[in-house]
């Protein structure tokens, strides 16, 4: 990953290409409200990758080791998973990552809610946004310390970060009650007709691009 991190070097800022576990991400910028930093433009997670039949090896600094993953299966089950849920189901997984994101990530990987929102969030859309968020919070936080294998079957257990160390688990946990009660107090406050402090609410929840009065 170090020798992709220097192939990219010359093309971009310094400070812009960093080494994640299992990539090297480029940055191009930040989104800033209120002179608030919110978020990235746009990046990249570049990973060097070899082919392995069906699935691809990409390393883990973490592991030591070359690991087995099948982004082509990933999709098909993200796709899929929208299609039954009145194409509403990968909207709301984007929020929930934005949410992650915003409170410094205490999910990770961010693709750990994915996983999480393929066997949480079904049997249909009901919607609203709002009551959707709620339940998937909660059922998080009751189900993040299950262990969940990387739904291709190829690699190690996605949630193997939080497994292995239980203060994180336990802070990711929290995060998760947090942002149910949160939804709770916004959904509260829109039924007593407070609509102005109910957008506040959600924007603290979600950062300062969400719109509010």
């Amino acid at each position: 990953m170090n020798a992709v991190r220097l192939a990219l070097l010359p093309h971009y800022a310094e400070h812009r290409v960093t080494l994640d576990r299992r990539a090297v991400r480029v940055d191009f910028g930040l989104v800033t409200v209120d002179d608030v930093a919110d978020g990235d433009v746009m990046s990249f997670d570049v990973v060097p990758a070899f082919s392995d039949g069906d699935n691809y090896l990409i390393p883990d600094d973490v592991l030591g080791i070359w690991i087995a993953t099948n982004p082509k299966m990933h999709a098909e089950l993200a796709t899929a998973a929208n299609q039954a849920y009145d194409k509403q189901w990968k909207p709301l997984v984007k929020m929930i990552k934005k949410w992650n994101f915003h409170t410094g990530d205490p999910v990770i990987p961010s693709f750990l809610l994915e996983v999480l929102a393929l066997d949480l969030i079904d049997g249909g859309w009901a919607g609203p946004y709002p009551y959707e968020l709620r339940m998937f919070f909660g059922s998080a936080a009751d189900r993040i310390s299950d262990g969940w294998a990387d739904p291709a079957h190829a690699g190690p257990n996605v949630s193997d970060t939080l497994d292995n160390d239980q203060t994180a688990m336990k802070a990711a946990q929290q995060a998760l009650l947090e942002a149910e009660r949160a939804c709770t107090r916004a959904l509260g406050l829109e039924r007593s007709g407070n609509n102005t402090a109910a957008i506040r609410e959600w924007r603290a929840l979600f950062g300062p691009l969400f719109p509010a009065p």
